[in-house]
């Protein structure tokens, strides 16, 4: 059994695949053997339904989503940010911390002077600088609106079982194999990542920090959520001189 382009159209199920989250071992578990397979690939719900309308096809009356604690999913996002796009243009990688990165995602909701061109976020001091993608940033409420049935939420941290209890018994597929070199989750943030950027993490991300209780993998501890915009330090490396 496989989707058709992220959607089984024999069950009714609409499998959204934010970045970083086992997605492409769930791509590969239902039929999909290169990500070339995937026409959607990375789309959220509104763009989904939009193909849906477009193609005249059936509806979906479910949706699922794996959830990652968004501290381990930026971490995530950083590494592959890095060895994507900054090497494939020869440029170092410690010339782009991930405080920058940070700073950039806090500038990015804010519309902080950038350019959106696609999904590519560029800071207009530097223009011709891919800074972020905003689907490895976007907030998970991004990813389901505009989706009226039901969503089912799977946890990275246990997805070999809430996948097994949640949506098994409808696809038919028992198990996820692992697909990819992402390493699991972490318990113990690196040292690179410093207070200041958690608080911004945790201000952007509250509602869904808050939803699924994800907590700071160093202390285990919540950070104070700040109410107000945060104005960043504004420390950019020379990756984006």
């Amino acid at each position: 059994m496989a989707l058709f382009r992220m959607l089984d159209l024999n069950r009714n199920i609409f499998f959204a695949h934010m970045p970083k989250t086992a997605g492409s071992s769930i791509e590969f578990a239902h039929g999909f053997r290169t990500s070339k397979d995937v026409l959607l690939r990375h789309r959220n719900a509104q763009q989904m339904m939009t193909h849906v309308q477009e193609e005249a096809l059936p509806m979906p009356d479910q949706s699922f989503i794996v959830v990652r604690n968004i501290y381990d999913r930026l971490r995530s996002s950083y590494h592959h940010f890095q060895s994507t796009v900054i090497l494939e243009k020869g440029e170092p990688r410690r010339n782009y911390t991930f405080t920058s990165y940070i700073e950039t995602i806090a500038r990015y909701f804010e519309r902080d002077n950038i350019d959106i061109r696609g999904p590519q976020v560029f800071l207009r001091e530097a223009r011709r600088r891919v800074a972020a993608d905003i689907r490895h940033i976007e907030r998970l409420s991004w990813w389901t609106e505009g989706f009226e049935g039901e969503w089912r939420y799977l946890r990275f941290e246990n997805l070999a079982s809430d996948y097994a209890i949640q949506i098994a018994p409808m696809t038919g597929v028992q198990a996820i194999p692992k697909r990819n070199v992402t390493p699991a989750s972490v318990k113990v943030l690196p040292s690179y990542i410093d207070k200041g950027s958690l608080e911004i993490i945790a201000s952007i991300y509250k509602d869904e920090i808050e939803k699924f209780d994800m907590r700071v993998p160093k202390t285990d501890q919540k950070v104070r959520i700040r109410d107000t915009k945060w104005r960043g330090r504004r420390e950019w490396s020379s990756y984006l001189a």
